[in-house]
């Protein structure tokens, strides 16, 4: 039989961990001048699952949040705002999350000042699972806007960054399945933008990159990255490459734009690099790169560096446009060092309206004393102008066209 009152209702449902705890209850101010560090950390020490805040500026100095919580959540960017103070300790975070499980954040500005914080992240996941971070506004990011150590299963989408001393967004060796997705990064940033070293099943897709990078890169995979997808992002970039991969192997770059601005533009709009590890079977297809330094696409191995080799990657039906546009004599798509070998270009096209490019296809064994053996360079064009073969012994490079 169905209660008659509401009251009988509410004394037969257990709604203990329901509730969300309002960090204003434990005294938290959020004026923009009192400092609600104390307050914030006792809403965190009550054991709460989820955390509010509601429309201010809650000033705090460097917290851990618990592994109990796991929603942490503003009124929005556009009224909610974190702002950093005090003197932490180098490499500290503002906001610690440890061994956190199925945690879910959103609805905040981020403000920790990257001149004042410039060795102090912003957000430190620390092997954590099943993390989600969306709508958050990363204004002002200190060292690393978001760092994510030893994380697995993790959803970065539809945040906003402005400027950081460092890394943008950041996953370091130990993390798997990191998903960074439909993101808007602007600003500046003195290390690459995203940044994965390490792990497998990542997935970086449909950013948006219009920030200014100092001496780095766009999206950049390290140290070993496999079996992942980097796919329909736009990357403005004024430096280095748009998109860089090295040392990893079994991954695609596919369907990207590349856009390289600025004078001070200097090298590739993707790279593909052995340094500290070989990289192979990897798929660069179908992506779209405007006006580069030196080269649209590029795969390198240099046996002066160690016996790392780049080989059986793929590099098929790209478009470059006016690849080294501000210097004469670049190509689209390099073949590099002799421990490059059995990789396969084709289908590409090199639009040289610039008439800047020397070759669509160029390989380049950097005079150490043995050619390349890329065997299957063939149906490329460059401004109309299919290209058979390149081949490079030392300096000199010969062309066949079909």
């Amino acid at each position: 039989m169905l209660p008659t009152k509401i009251d009988s209702v509410m004394t037969t449902i257990d709604v203990s961990g329901l509730f969300v705890t309002n960090v204003k209850s434990f005294g938290a101010v959020g004026n923009g001048i009192a400092d609600d560090t104390a307050a914030i950390n006792a809403a965190l020490a009550s054991g709460a699952k989820e955390l509010y805040f509601p429309p201010g500026n809650y000033r705090h100095q460097a917290l851990t949040v618990p592994s109990t919580l796991h929603r942490m959540y503003g009124s929005g960017a556009g009224s909610c705002t974190l702002t950093g103070i005090g003197s932490p300790a180098s490499y500290t975070p503002f906001l610690y999350f440890n061994a956190i499980a199925e945690f879910e954040i959103f609805g905040f500005k981020l403000n920790y000042n990257h001149t004042t914080y410039a060795l102090n992240p912003a957000l430190h996941f620390g092997g954590c699972s099943d993390v989600h971070v969306h709508h958050v506004n990363v204004a002002e990011g200190g060292y690393i806007g978001m760092y994510f150590s030893n994380c697995q299963r993790v959803w970065v989408e539809k945040n906003k960054w402005g400027t950081t001393a460092h890394y943008q967004c950041h996953a370091d060796t130990g993390s798997g399945n990191v998903k960074i997705l439909d993101n808007y990064f602007t600003g500046a940033a003195g290390g690459h933008i995203i940044h994965i070293g390490g792990g497998n099943e990542h997935l970086v897709r449909g950013n948006v990159i219009d920030a200014t990078v100092s001496g780095s890169f766009g999206i950049s995979l390290t140290d070993s990255v496999f079996e992942s997808i980097v796919s329909g992002n736009l990357v403005r970039t004024g430096y280095l490459e748009g998109i860089q991969l090295t040392d990893s192997f079994r991954n695609t770059i596919e369907g990207n734009q590349i856009i390289c601005t600025g004078a001070t533009h200097t090298d590739m709009g993707i790279s593909l690099s052995a340094e500290g590890g070989d990289v192979f079977d990897n798929i660069v297809i179908g992506n779209r790169i405007h006006e580069c330094g030196t080269t649209g696409i590029g795969l390198a191995s240099d046996s002066r560096l160690g016996t790392k080799q780049c080989f059986r990657n793929l590099v098929a039906d790209n478009k470059i446009f006016n690849p080294n546009k501000r210097t004469s004599g670049g190509v689209g798509c390099w073949i590099y060092g002799t421990l490059s070998t059995s990789n396969t270009m084709r289908d590409n096209e090199v639009d040289d309206q610039a008439s800047t490019v020397q070759y669509a296809v160029k390989e380049y064994n950097n005079g150490d004393g043995n050619p390349n053996n890329n065997l299957f360079i063939h149906n490329n064009l460059r401004s109309g102008a299919r290209i058979a073969d390149a081949l490079a012994l030392g300096g000199g490079t010969v062309i066949k066209a079909l």
